[in-house]
């Protein structure tokens, strides 16, 4: 990883989603965080709050990393035979 890239995920914003905002009032607190980033980090990982980026990232071929054929050949990925 870069040194630029480190940088710039240390700056994205930590949320702690049990937050009393977010367990009272989760629409208004996601807005509120909407408007200082795009992204931010939970526990769970980094979370996407744009709409705009989410889609773009869907269509960026180096963010695949399950690959086209999880989508085309779905009954074999499962590896029971999965009923299509």
């Amino acid at each position: 990883m870069s040194e630029t890239t480190a940088q710039a995920l240390a700056e994205v914003p930590r949320v702690d989603l049990a937050d009393e905002r977010f367990r009272t009032n989760p629409g208004t607190a996601f807005d509120l965080i909407r408007q200082q980033s795009w992204i931010i980090q939970t526990l769970r990982g980094y979370e996407v709050l744009s709409y705009d980026v989410a889609r773009q990232m869907c269509f960026d071929p180096r963010l695949d990393s399950i690959g086209p054929s999880y989508y085309t050949d779905a009954p074999t990925h499962c590896g029971r035979g999965c009923a299509p």
